[in-house]
């Protein structure tokens, strides 16, 4: 808890309850068994409480734009409450220390491996380009670079949530990060 307490960005909008993660810091600082205490029983008892899952959705125009009249032009800021985002921040770094464990993570999955941030996808991407550009002209004609990425934006929403409940039990990930 202390960790997700100190990673927390401080100073960012706050839901309609007005709690802000200076006030959650400040809690846990004087009663350090609540939050934990709090938390868990929310995972332990499968309950994530309505209240922390009402946003205000705030529009903000990009700056810059030759026109507003295309929706691309603007970025909707969600406002959620600082308990929901905490919560579902714990949830997420359980769910990835589990995987790991369980194995049900490829070594070179980014963003859940702790050595394989987007920094080291970077740079892997690099070095392979330069090498590729260094190698020596072959009888084909000099190696041309090429660079596949995948975009899996909105994949999360297509997997039927009873089909990942069934592959998380057969990868032993806990019962209480299942449900």
């Amino acid at each position: 808890m202390s960790l997700a307490i100190t990673h927390l960005k401080y100073g960012i909008s706050v839901g309609h309850d007005g709690i802000t993660y200076t006030i959650l810091r400040h809690l846990h600082e004087s009663t350090p068994r609540t939050l934990p205490l709090l938390f868990d029983a929310c995972l332990v008892h499968s309950v994530h409480p309505p209240e922390w899952k009402v946003a205000n959705c705030v529009i903000i125009a990009k700056p810059d734009k030759s026109s507003y009249t295309q929706p691309k032009s603007y970025w909707p800021i969600s406002l959620q409450s600082c308990f929901g985002k905490l919560l579902e921040s714990i949830v997420a770094k359980r769910l990835s220390s589990a995987a790991l464990r369980c194995g049900a993570t490829h070594p070179t999955q980014m963003g859940v491996q702790p050595e394989n941030s987007a920094m080291d996808a970077l740079l892997r991407t690099i070095t392979l380009i330069a090498t590729a550009i260094s190698k020596k002209k072959t009888k084909q004609g000099t190696p041309q670079p090429a660079v596949l990425t995948h975009d899996i934006e909105g994949a999360f929403i297509q997997v039927h949530p009873s089909t990942l409940r069934e592959v998380m039990h057969q990868r032993c990930m806990p019962m209480y990060l299942t449900n």
